[in-house]
């Protein structure tokens, strides 16, 4: 009875292995130009994350592909571009200048794509409501809000 147990836990186990898949997700990040040391930063921080958990529980692999969008509004219409109708991702981490994550949220509500924003403080992106609903993980905090909340936690 025990090896019959094994046996069909074994076969359980390698078949979940076998339809493991990779989901790729794609990072628009400045790896070079002005604002490259911010960039190189974020991209590690994206990366041990990943290490801490780079498979679902389901097995599927997460695998981050990453386009260095030199800081620059075109290269990061092109790099976001590229990563939906290329590289096939599911979502898009960046980018992370608010006049880049313009480009990319545009592209991204376009092509149904959800992306996560998380460092952008234009108050402007938010003004625009149907470009916001193309963000899945949309943590944009204006620096209105910010400073308001900054006063408010150390008011004591």
């Amino acid at each position: 009875m025990k090896k019959l147990a094994l046996l069909a836990t074994s076969a359980a186990v390698l078949a979940t292995f076998s339809y493991a898949k990779e989901i790729n997700v794609g990072v628009v990040m400045a790896m070079s130009g002005p604002v490259a040391a911010y960039g190189q930063t974020t991209y590690e921080g994206i990366e041990f994350a990943n290490s801490l958990q780079p498979k679902l529980k389901n097995g599927d692999t997460i695998k981050l592909i990453l386009v260095d969008n030199k800081g620059d509004k075109v290269e990061t219409a092109n790099a976001t571009t590229r990563l939906i109708s290329s590289d096939k991702v599911v979502g898009i981490l960046g980018a992370l200048t608010s006049t880049n994550t313009t480009q990319v949220m545009a592209i991204a509500e376009k092509k149904k794509y959800s992306c996560d924003c998380p460092v952008a403080t234009n108050d402007k992106l938010t003004e625009n409501k149907k470009i916001c609903k193309s963000c899945l993980f949309y943590r944009l905090v204006s620096r209105r809000s910010c400073r308001q909340l900054c006063a408010e936690r150390f008011k004591s």
